[in-house]
């Protein structure tokens, strides 16, 4: 028998442009990617307005042949207003190893230097690792600050009674009544607002969108940046998809109050992102975008979120239930965090929506 190949492992800071054939060559094994890799990877690591990414990438070196690349990861770049004030952001994502290689070290290899880099040179950093991979950035350092949990609605009920009753006309008379009662409390629920804030559906964003940030940013302790040039990029130039924008706006001067990004997939509408002027106007457009949703042929509407106990309890009192699928999301305060660090840990000072993933 021959001798077992022995394997040493580095790991490289690539340059981001440099990366691009290795990175999506091990992302394209490994890791499930919407629409075309390469433009994904332009979109997220090379034209992010905040700033070019970074790529790291695990190669190998056997004793019978050259080198090669079999894991990635990256780091996107992301502001954060923390107590009003805009900081630099790291957001960690797309880890991936090659099969052949998922053993601890190479893991922790690749993860140990990511780790040291965001410590030296961003005050945060985050990620949302799958349930295979919360367990090395444990092992490493990182912290869980909590989940995100999915809420969701129903829309239409016939396709759930379906899952219950046994004749086929149950579900249909049931899902009917049910439908139009919760129509009618919807629409009662509303009303008082619909005087004086109206929905509009949008295709792009604008200055408004400005506007609105300016002024509740400061109310949130620790927020993404939702500016126009954000929102733009983060939806409506992503490749492959396609977003529509839920906007609550003054009926006199068209200003606007609040939003939410939607995107329809398999007959369920998901909310991406929503923000808002007060608790008061984001729950007027969650009844108004329910409203409004419900006629529609949709099964359900869902929002995945963590952070500021009030948009819970605004989703919960509108008939939002959790569901099961919520995933971790991990922390790493920089070296020169300061006193703020304490504040980072507190998972109901944070805000994040899927805006501040990359998926």
């Amino acid at each position: 028998m021959g001798a077992a190949l022995r394997h040493s492992y580095t790991v490289e800071h690539a340059d981001v442009a440099a990366a691009e054939v290795p990175f999506v060559g091990i992302w394209g094994e490994n890791l499930q990617v919407k629409g075309d890799p390469h433009q994904q990877y332009r979109w997220h690591y090379v034209h992010n307005p905040t700033g070019a990414g970074s790529a790291f990438l695990l190669q190998c070196q056997s004793d019978q042949g050259p080198s090669q690349v079999v894991g990635c990861c990256g780091i996107g770049r992301r502001t954060f207003a923390l107590h009003g004030s805009p900081i630099t952001a790291a957001l960690m994502g797309d880890f991936a190893v090659d099969r052949g290689h998922r053993t601890v070290m190479p893991a922790l290899l690749l993860q140990r230097t990511i780790h040291r880099h965001v410590r030296t040179h961003f005050r945060l950093a985050y990620g949302f690792p799958n349930a295979s991979a919360v367990g090395v950035f444990r092992r490493i350092g990182y912290q869980e600050i909590g989940p995100m949990i999915r809420y969701a609605r129903v829309l239409r009920h016939r396709t759930y009674l379906q899952r219950m009753l046994p004749f086929p006309v149950l579900p249909w008379v049931g899902g009917v009544i049910l439908d139009g009662a919760t129509r009618a409390w919807q629409a009662a629920r509303s009303a008082p607002a619909r005087v004086s804030r109206q929905l509009l559906w949008m295709n792009d964003v604008d200055s408004r969108f400005d506007d609105l940030w300016e002024s509740v940013h400061r109310a949130y302790p620790i927020l993404g940046f939702r500016g126009a040039s954000f929102l733009r990029w983060r939806f409506m130039q992503k490749p492959g998809e396609r977003f529509a924008i839920a906007a609550l706006v003054e009926r006199d001067s068209q200003r606007l109050r609040a939003y939410a990004v939607v995107q329809e997939e398999d007959r369920t509408v998901h909310i991406r992102d929503l923000l808002g002027a007060s608790e008061q106007e984001i729950g007027t457009l969650i009844d108004q975008l329910v409203l409004r949703l419900s006629g529609k042929d949709l099964d359900a509407v869902s929002i995945r979120f963590l952070g500021t106990p009030w948009i819970r309890r605004a989703l919960l009192d509108r008939g939002f239930v959790p569901r099961q699928g919520s995933r971790s999301v991990i922390l790493q305060v920089g070296d020169e965090a300061g006193p703020e660090a304490a504040a980072l840990h507190d998972p109901q000072r944070w805000y994040l929506t899927d805006a501040d993933e990359d998926v």
